[in-house]
């Protein structure tokens, strides 16, 4: 769920003002534009606001902004959530681990995916070992 930006600005003590004079961005601009939805701020307005809470600018976007999470598979290019797999087998194993795991709730993103490709590639992975039985019917 999205935060607030002027939840986040209240909870870090930082007032309209004050980013208003760190970001050097008119007072009434700023007042505007957070009354507005994200997608329509500025960089220069998300900048501000990012260096007056001491954020990336990414990082305050990803908190404020509500995006759906959407899994991105694509069996002909062998990617998850953008990430190549090259083995095939690994890209099943991967694909079918994701699967099950996103019904549950889970929302992986690059970082996730970059992980599992790694284990994957472990053949000593206690998650692998546990994805293979799953797989082939066991426990």
């Amino acid at each position: 769920m999205a935060q607030d930006i002027m939840t986040m600005l209240d909870d870090q003590k930082v007032s309209l003002t004050d980013v208003a004079n760190v970001a050097n961005i008119g007072l009434s601009t700023l007042s505007t534009a957070v009354k507005r939805p994200v997608d329509t701020w500025s960089l220069r307005i998300i900048n501000g606001l990012a260096r007056a809470l001491y954020m990336q600018p990414g990082e305050l976007v990803n908190r404020i902004q509500d995006v759906p999470f959407e899994l991105d598979v694509n069996d002909q290019k062998q990617t998850i959530q953008g990430v190549f797999i090259s083995d095939s087998t690994q890209y099943k194993q991967i694909k079918f681990v994701v699967n099950s795991t996103v019904m549950e709730g889970w929302q992986p993103d690059v970082k996730d995916i970059e992980r599992l490709k790694l284990e994957a590639a472990n053949p000593n992975s206690r998650r692998k070992q546990r994805a293979l039985g799953i797989m082939n019917g066991g426990n």
